[in-house]
Parts: C-alpha cells; structure tokens; sequence
C-alpha cells in the first residue's frame, strides 16, 4: 500500500502537498517525496514491496522523456511486459514494476491499461502538455479520490488528504442516507462529501487546458458475458484444470516481491484452496500465514484454521482482537 496525492491548479505548492503527504503517511513512510513546479504538486508516500532502491522512489520522472509518475499498487506481470518494452527500445534504471508502468504508457497511451495485470491506481504528469492521466484498476482495488471546482484539480488515495486543501466540505446527505439504508453509495462517483469524488473502478481521468473528462476501460460485465460465450462448451474436467491453472498462475505473480510474503487466512473455502496451492510450492516455508480471534466460539474460525494449517510448511500466526 502506498499513497498518492497531487494539486494542479492555483493552489499547487509544496506546503499543501506535504500537508496531504503527511496525511497520508500510515500509507508508507519508507519514502516520502513530492514534486512541485508551476501550477503542479505531485506527493507521494511509499511502502516498499518491489525493488527496494531509492532509485525507483516516486514522484519518478523519466529521463527521455516528459513524464512524472505516482504510484499505489502492484503490477504483477511488469516483467513480461518489461521484455516487452525492452524489445522495443526502451532502457530501464531500476528494476521496479513504476518505471515499467510509466514506460508502457508511453508506449501504449491509454491502451496500456489492456496489459496490465494488477491492483493499482496512479497518476501521469506531461510536463511539455500540461496534462494529466490518472487510472484505477479494473475492480477499484485501489483508491482515488478526486475534487475539482473549474480551477484546481487535487486527487488522493484517501478523502481526508483531499479535505486538507479545501474549505467548507459538506456532508452529502442523500449519499450518506443511501448507504445507512442500503449499505452502497448509490452512484459508484460518489462518496459522503459534496464535490469530492472517486474515480469508478475501470475508468480512467484525463485533465488538460481545464478540461476533465472520465472513461470507462474495462467493463466486468461484458467480460463476463464473453467468457461465458468462450467456455459454454468446456467440459467439466477440462473447467476445473483450466480453473486451477489461472489460480496457480496467480499466485505466482503475486509471489514477485522484495519483502516476506503473508496470507491472510479464515476457516472458508476460499483461503483453504489458496493455502493448498501455495504449499506446493519450494518457497512455501517462507510464507507467513495470518489469521485473527476474538475467543468468542460464535464466531472465531481459528480451530478451522488451525486443521487446515495442520499437515502444511506454513507457520500460523493467530492474533487476538480485542475492542481496546
């Protein structure tokens, strides 16, 4: 988890971005830099996961080319698409999944969202345009909130840092009734405070010459849809294996980290079948297994958790939860 955060517009300046960093820095602390120019503030708080190097500390510029990035996620296929990239031309200084992400948008413009495979949300300054492109990951994993009033655009990973930089924020009243009803924000755009407002998950933000505009990239349903048309015929067998490979593939991916890996686990189906697949691997001694209690039986599903655990290389650490 990392945080983002940027200013374009009158108020831009290097106090307000470290007042949003500062905000933000339970997000990450092992680096925390900002960018700031003419009418443009960039802030970024990092958590370390994939090369450890302050060279792929963010804002990250690139050196061919006009562009600032921030950052928050992980692509977990950077590597395939990096020799990819590398095949084209490009020349890479650090070995982050950042530089891979900001040089596939060079490459690609906006279609670079169809390579990436990953939780994310990030932002893409052009320096010679003056222009912004900010995208979320197909199923909103990642956080990004935004407020513009027709003279400054200012985004964050989280409302509060947004909060910061503006005056007068208004309880949304009707979005607030919604939820407490219904339990969902109604439209996906909003939240709980007028004029501010989040990025949908698989959309994407571009911002020029005063001008906003939103574009979906990825939709679920259609997807859905065309998945369900491709395998119609799948025999039972073959869905299973086919199932079992996307999972194993998946996990691999997320395996790719500079830092210990944990899983976080419960008594259900879902992290049982994750813990499985996971101990087939050479690494899975390495794996910190995690799971909460609260010594209520009624609820606890640590001695599920605990058969499950029985029989594997993974080491469990229970912690209790407690209201203080």
């Amino acid at each position: 988890m990392c945080g983002i955060s940027g200013i374009i517009g009158e108020k831009a300046s290097y106090e307000l971005i470290t007042k949003m960093t500062s905000l933000l820095v339970h997000r990450g602390n092992d680096a925390i830099n900002h960018y700031v120019d003419n009418n443009i503030a960039l802030g970024h708080n990092r958590l370390s996961i994939i090369d450890l190097n302050p060279s792929s500390d963010q804002p990250f510029q690139s050196r061919d080319f006009p562009y600032i990035i921030v950052f928050n996620g992980e692509i977990y296929n950077y590597l395939e698409i990096k020799i990819e990239l590398q095949q084209n031309g490009y020349k890479f200084r650090t070995a982050s999944d950042t530089e891979v992400l900001l040089y596939s948008y060079i490459e690609w413009g906006e279609e670079c969202l169809q390579h990436l495979k990953g939780m994310f949300s990030f932002a893409i300054w052009n320096k010679i345009e003056r222009s912004l492109f900010a995208a979320r990951d197909r199923f909103g994993v990642k956080p990004f909130y935004y407020f513009y009033d027709g003279k400054n655009l200012i985004f964050a990973s989280e409302i509060k840092a947004i909060k910061s930089s503006i005056k007068n924020t208004e309880i949304n009243e009707n979005v607030l009734a919604n939820y407490l009803t219904y339990g969902s924000y109604g439209k996906v755009s909003e939240t709980f405070f007028k004029g501010i407002d989040q990025l949908p998950a698989g959309h994407f933000l571009k911002f020029a010459a005063s001008k906003l505009s939103i574009h979906q990239w990825y939709d679920f349903i259609g997807n859905v849809k065309a998945k369900m048309h491709q395998n119609k015929f799948l025999k039972k067998n073959e869905a299973i294996e086919r199932y079992k490979l996307i999972l194993e593939r998946s996990i691999a991916l997320r395996f790719r980290a500079d830092v210990p890996i944990g899983v976080a686990l419960s008594g259900g189906v879902d992290s049982s079948l994750l813990l499985t697949l996971i101990n087939k691997r050479i690494d899975a001694n390495q794996v910190k297994a995690f799971s909460f209690y609260t010594n209520n039986s009624e609820y606890d599903e640590l001695p599920w958790v605990n058969k499950m655990i029985k029989g594997t290389k993974t080491k469990l650490h229970a912690v209790l939860f407690t209201n203080s």
